[in-house]
C-alpha cells in the first residue's frame, strides 16, 4: 500500500451498497450493508455478525457496532433534518410566489392594471416578472 499522503482524489472508490435484504449480495456487500446502512438496530446488527459471518462479539465488537450504529443513526438524523429544511424553504418560496401571483391577479382584476403595471405597484424584480407572466398566461 502507498502512504496515505500519496493518496488523492482520483484513489477513491465508490461502492453501491444496494438492497440490504439481498441474500444473493456477495458476501463483502453483504457485510458492508450490515454495518453500514440504518435499516437494522445493533442488537440485529450483532446477531447477523455472529450467525452469518462467524465474527464473535466480544466486548471490544459489540462497543464498536453500537458505536458504529449509534454514528449512523446520528448521520441519518442529520440528513433528514437537513431535508426538512430545505423542504421548508421551497414550501415558503412557492407560497411566496403564490401570494405575489394572487396579489398580482387581484389588481389586475379589481383595479383594471396591465399585467406590467400590477408588478411594478408590487415591486416584482424585472428579472421575476417572465416567470409571473407565463404564470399568468397558462
Amino acid at each position: 500500500h502507498e502512504p496515505s499522503e500519496e493518496y488523492d482524489t482520483q484513489s477513491i472508490s465508490f461502492i453501491l451498497l444496494g438492497n440490504e435484504e439481498d441474500e444473493e449480495a456477495p458476501s463483502a456487500l453483504r457485510l458492508l450493508n450490515v454495518l453500514l446502512t440504518s435499516e437494522k438496530d445493533a442488537k440485529e446488527r450483532k446477531r447477523i455478525l455472529e450467525e452469518e459471518f462467524g465474527v464473535p462479539m466480544t466486548v471490544r465488537m459489540e462497543s464498536e457496532v453500537n458505536e458504529m450504529s449509534d454514528l449512523w443513526r446520528g448521520v441519518e438524523n442529520r440528513g433528514i433534518r437537513k431535508g426538512r429544511a430545505e423542504g421548508l424553504a421551497t414550501g415558503r418560496a412557492e407560497g411566496r410566489a403564490e401570494e405575489k401571483l394572487n396579489a398580482i391577479k387581484s389588481l389586475m382584476k379589481k383595479l383594471n392594471f396591465t399585467m406590467e403595471q400590477a408588478m411594478n405597484a408590487l415591486d416584482v424584480p424585472e428579472s421575476e416578472q417572465e416567470r409571473y407572466a407565463r404564470l399568468l398566461n397558462q
